[in-house]
């Protein structure tokens, strides 16, 4: 949970490669990679739906929100997301976006 302005710094930051995100979908690894929330936005933007939808409902994006970043609400908020059907994209860079938002406020960016 982000609760101080130094957890939402935590949130904001580049991870490793260890820690970073990688994109597959059903067939296997895309060769992209998300070392932020951030880059996690840009990727979406752009990437297969079907890849999307795999991370969603594999809880992938859930685990690494929480357990990379700490933040388990945004982790809540994207399991919502998960239970529905269309929109996958708009509804997750709307729900990332906004958070994204929200750390740079709290953490004074």
């Amino acid at each position: 949970m982000i609760r101080t302005k130094e957890h939402a710094q935590k949130a904001l930051k580049r991870t490793d490669d260890a820690l970073a995100f990688y994109f597959h979908d059903e067939s296997g690894f895309l060769n992209i990679k998300a070392s932020s929330l951030e880059e996690a936005i840009e990727v979406i933007k752009n990437i297969d739906e079907t890849s999307l939808i795999y991370h969603l409902r594999n809880n992938h994006f859930q685990r690494w929100v929480s357990d990379v970043f700490g933040d388990t609400t945004l982790s809540r908020r994207i399991d919502k997301i998960s239970k529905i059907e269309t929109e996958v994209r708009e509804e997750l860079l709307n729900l990332l976006e906004e958070r994204l938002n929200w750390l740079k406020v709290k953490a004074g960016v």
